[in-house]
């Protein structure tokens, strides 16, 4: 959720759909054109959708209304744009840029020129990896290969504190509560005591930690962020659950009923 996630357009976007600034996190793709009319065509279809749905008393959901109606604008909006052969460069277009960003975030490669360089920041303006007015940390972070999955865990590994300190400052006031929120989760997870047939203290509370750091220092990207933030959680899991065998802070599972005896006690009952 860093400047660059989020991207340029979100601005006018906000003004003209009033859609929440995440959107840019979810899909950097939808920096364009194209994605601006989606985005527009959905917040028109789920107001839609919502005010069609019954009252609650009877039967009626409006986030299920909002959520089909967003859909089915969106989808109205992107197919009226393909027809056009301008909606179809800007299409092609946005799925070379993706694919383009994405190698480079897996692999570091990919990209014109020499990092840093004019050349290679106007390339990774224009396939969507830096914004269009690159912030000191977002250039910091593009000069290191930080906003690369190699490159952010040789940060990790050498200097994790210029990692962290340096994706922290590249997030909007949106990633900070998230990060936030987050990191209560992790205390509240190693103060309160494990329910039988759960998971131990440790491993709940080192799988939310470290998944919620990876998520915070992975590239920008649903691709990326999901590979590293559920990577670091399952290994935060093992770790913990290491830990809780260690310290027999491993709950039992809950009691199973055998099932003659469930029977016998439902007809007892009745």
């Amino acid at each position: 959720m860093t400047r660059t996630h989020m991207a340029s357009f979100l601005s006018e976007l906000e003004k003209i759909a009033g859609l929440p600034g995440i959107l840019g996190w979810a899909h950097p793709a939808l920096a364009g054109r194209f994605g601006r009319q989606m985005a527009v065509g959905a917040g028109v279809g789920g107001l839609i959708g919502a005010s069609k749905q019954p009252p609650a008393e009877q039967g009626g959901n409006w986030l299920q209304g909002a959520a089909k109606g967003a859909l089915i604008g969106a989808g109205v909006t992107g197919a009226g744009h393909l027809l056009t052969q301008a909606g179809r460069d800007a299409a092609r277009k946005s799925v070379s840029n993706f694919g383009t960003r994405l190698r480079y975030q897996m692999t570091g490669k990919g990209l014109k020129g020499v990092p840093g360089k004019p050349g290679d920041v106007a390339h990774a303006q224009e396939v969507g990896l830096l914004p269009e007015k690159p912030s000191v940390h977002d250039m910091q972070a593009h000069e290191q290969g930080w906003n690369t999955v190699p490159g952010m865990l040789r940060g990790m590994r050498h200097s994790p504190g210029k990692v962290i300190g340096n994706a922290w400052n590249r997030m909007d006031t949106t990633g900070k509560v998230v990060t936030g929120l987050s990191a209560a989760d992790v205390g509240y997870q190693a103060l309160r005591p494990s329910e039988p047939g759960e998971p131990g203290r440790a491993e709940r509370t080192l799988s939310s930690g470290l998944g919620g750091l990876g998520f915070m220092v992975a590239p920008a990207g649903v691709i990326p962020s999901m590979l590293v933030g559920s990577t670091a959680g399952a290994i935060g899991g093992r770790l913990g659950r290491v830990v809780d065998r260690t310290a027999g802070g491993v709950q039992q599972p809950a009691p199973q009923i055998p099932e003659s005896q469930y029977f016998a006690q439902g007809a007892a009952g009745g």
